[in-house]
């Protein structure tokens, strides 16, 4: 956790002292669920608040970087299924939630905070993604972060969007049913040993362009006059 973290401190720091003029920053608030055994397809059940900070380096009107750290928790009960093994399984989890994700950025529109022209759009992004769950065997995993989203400018500097973003994660242990142990009186699995968890992000963001200068788009440049 520590490397990771001077890893950000180092990335962030080059970045601003390098490209000053193509930097935002701002925080996002949402909401985090998951899907996994539980949960096996209902979007946005037992959904929770989340927030966090991001940090933006643009690198053309077309791509940007993104970092950022959220928290959430996440959490799931057998119960609030009709499912009737999943009434006899009668299992539950709660776990709080810290995620770092460093994420590529591609907008369908050429989009400059702070100006006047190419004002919105929107984009999909990808990336890599650390995260933390507390609760679980395995606390430490790496998931790939997979969505969309719609950002626009509001006024000077200052701009704001919405995404809505889902983790792939490579465990299946999130909920605490790894499907490797049976239930007693049935002789079932408690799990589904080959599908992994999944968790997702829904939210607003807000951000400020640190320097403002306008970036021309290599496909969309200025027109000769």
């Amino acid at each position: 956790m520590r490397k990771l973290l001077f890893i950000s401190l180092y990335f962030i720091t080059y970045l601003s002292v390098n490209a000053q003029t193509k930097i935002d920053v701002g925080g996002f608030a949402g909401g985090s669920f998951y899907l996994g055994d539980i949960n096996t397809s209902r979007l946005f059940y037992s959904t929770k608040i989340a927030g966090g900070a991001l940090y933006r380096y643009n690198f053309n009107p077309r791509y940007a970087l993104r970092g950022s750290i959220i928290y959430g928790n996440l959490s799931g009960n057998d119960k609030d299924f009709s499912n009737q093994y999943q009434q006899l399984r009668n299992q539950s989890f709660n776990t709080p939630l810290v995620d770092v994700t460093f994420q590529a950025e591609f907008n369908f529109l050429p989009y400059i905070v702070a100006s006047d022209k190419n004002t919105y759009s929107s984009y999909i992004l990808s990336g890599v993604t650390y995260f933390m769950v507390p609760n679980t065997n395995t606390p430490h995993q790496i998931a790939i972060p997979l969505g969309m989203g719609f950002k626009f400018n509001i006024k000077h500097n200052w701009a704001a969007g919405v995404e809505w973003s889902f983790r792939k994660t490579f465990t299946d242990d999130i909920d605490g049913l790894d499907g490797k142990s049976f239930y007693m009186d049935t002789h079932k699995q408690t799990g589904f040993v080959n599908n992994k968890d999944w968790y997702s992000f829904c939210g607003i963001f807000l951000t400020y362009m640190i320097f403002n200068e306008e970036m021309k788009c290599a496909a969309y440049g200025e027109k000769k006059k």
